[in-house]
């Protein structure tokens, strides 16, 4: 079992493995060890950089100080709220999509649904349940105790996104002439390793990933990347992963002053934010690429949402 290190330990190890101290004192390095992040996460992101075993037979991390650590958690944390604030917008629009189906199928009344969907999820009127102890949920559980009597409307506002998913496709399997949206439990995965605070872009070398072909065509047609780049970009799970909440995002919702509020708030992460301290990654091509692949789709949607409200 290993045993808690303090911050200046901490640092004598990262020194050991070839971490350097030049773009920041080693004294500031331990005011945000001990006040604003702790090792294990930040350390995560130093799977970006190499390793090479120097002249005393010693591996070491190749051009790696502990600025550029510092930078990468910080634009992960951006990425990461505005992923959630974007993830949201789809939970409230798969939301709006499912009730107003329901209001306009004479062969729903808002109960059926609920009842096959509770039926084959125990799992979910038992999470339910569990709401009574939450002060915003605990009226509307008290209200709807009888699981018969608990409409459509109600029961979206006491799931998860996750189980928001699964009730889509329920309502979907029963209801053949809804739209079906694919890929939404990606989705769902990605909100919560966002929610959860879950490093994202702590690995962005090469995976085993392999994109649904919805979203490999999506970059093809918005970019003007090849297939190998397309292909060799989207097996990273955290890039997949984002590109796939974009595809979703763009399908998903149907309000252009919405898509152009946030695709404006990525392009300001993208090409203001990212860039506040580039000169770190420049020697680095993993994450350059990985940067300049996403950027460029984040770009083209700011782009056609710019397009689509000004007209």
């Amino acid at each position: 079992m290993k045993e808690l290190k303090t911050p200046d330990a901490l640092i004598e190890i990262m020194k050991k493995n070839g971490i350097k101290f030049d773009e920041i004192k080693e004294e500031e390095a331990k005011h945000f060890l001990s006040e604003h992040n702790y090792y294990f996460k930040l350390s995560a992101y130093r799977k970006n950089y190499e390793k090479k075993i120097d002249k005393y037979g010693v591996e070491k991390y190749q051009s790696l100080d502990f600025a550029y650590l510092q930078e990468l958690s910080t634009i992960d944390m951006h990425l990461r709220y505005e992923i959630i604030k974007m993830c949201l917008d789809i939970e409230h629009s798969l939301k709006v999509n499912l009730i107003q189906h329901v209001e306009n199928n004479p062969f729903e009344d808002g109960y059926n649904i609920t009842k096959i969907y509770l039926d084959n999820n125990a799992d979910v009127w038992t999470n339910i349940l569990k709401h009574k102890s939450s002060s915003y949920c605990e009226e509307l559980v008290e209200k709807y105790a009888d699981k018969d009597k608990l409409p459509v409307w109600v029961l979206v506002e006491l799931i998860s996104f996750g189980n928001l998913v699964f009730l889509y496709k329920e309502y979907a399997d029963t209801y053949n002439d809804f739209k079906k949206y694919k890929l939404l439990h990606d989705v769902a995965n990605l909100r919560n390793a966002a929610a959860h605070s879950n490093c994202l872009i702590n690995k962005l070398t090469k995976g085993n990933t392999k994109p649904k072909e919805t979203v490999r065509r999506f970059v093809a047609d918005i970019s003007e990347f090849g297939n190998t780049m397309i292909n060799s970009k989207l097996s990273n799970k955290a890039i997949c992963g984002f590109v796939t909440m974009l595809y979703v995002y763009e399908n998903v919702i149907n309000s252009e002053s919405i898509k152009w509020h946030r695709y404006s708030e990525l392009n300001e992460i993208f090409n203001v934010r990212m860039k506040k301290k580039k000169q770190y990654f420049e020697d680095n091509e993993c994450i350059k690429t990985s940067y300049e692949f996403c950027k460029t789709i984040v770009d083209k949607l700011y782009e056609k949402a710019y397009d689509n409200t000004i007209i």
